[in-house]
């Protein structure tokens, strides 16, 4: 567990490989759960970098996310836009999130992780049986490669 920094919870300035942060709960941290190469929130620009710190990956987006009984669907892409091959083979880990003042989450509950196809897309359906998610839950996802 990350959690009741000052600042943010994890922050990664190396441009070298191998640096995954996974599976953790990272949540009531008052600046960004994780933070690519202390700066702040990056904007996804479709396109990877081999000199920026985790490699300029960019963030998962959820286009749906639909709660039936414990059964949740998700679907949603890494990049700028659907279908970016770039991403293609991504890890996106998808959390419940802990609201925090970015706006983004920071992500407290661990889901479950799904692998984005050949063109970067994502999608999956996950029992939630015992887990807190209801209809109201805000998700958040990492993506690594």
């Amino acid at each position: 567990m990350i959690s009741n920094h000052r600042l943010t919870g994890v922050t990664i300035v190396t441009t070298e490989t191998g640096n995954a942060v996974l599976g953790n709960s990272i949540h009531s941290n008052t600046g960004l759960g994780i933070d690519l190469g202390n700066n702040g929130v990056n904007g996804n620009d479709g396109l990877m970098n081999g000199s920026a710190a985790g490699q300029g990956m960019d963030q998962p987006i959820f286009t749906t996310a639909n709660l039936v009984g414990n059964m949740l669907s998700i679907v949603g892409y890494v990049g700028s836009a659907l279908n970016q091959s770039v991403f293609a083979g991504a890890r996106v880990e998808i959390f419940l999130a802990a609201v925090d003042s970015s706006g983004y989450g920071e992500g407290q509950t661990y889901l479950t992780f799904l692998t984005a196809d050949s063109n970067g897309n994502f999608s999956g359906v996950l029992d939630v049986t015992g887990l807190a998610v209801i209809s109201a839950s805000v998700l958040t996802a990492t993506a690594t490669v």
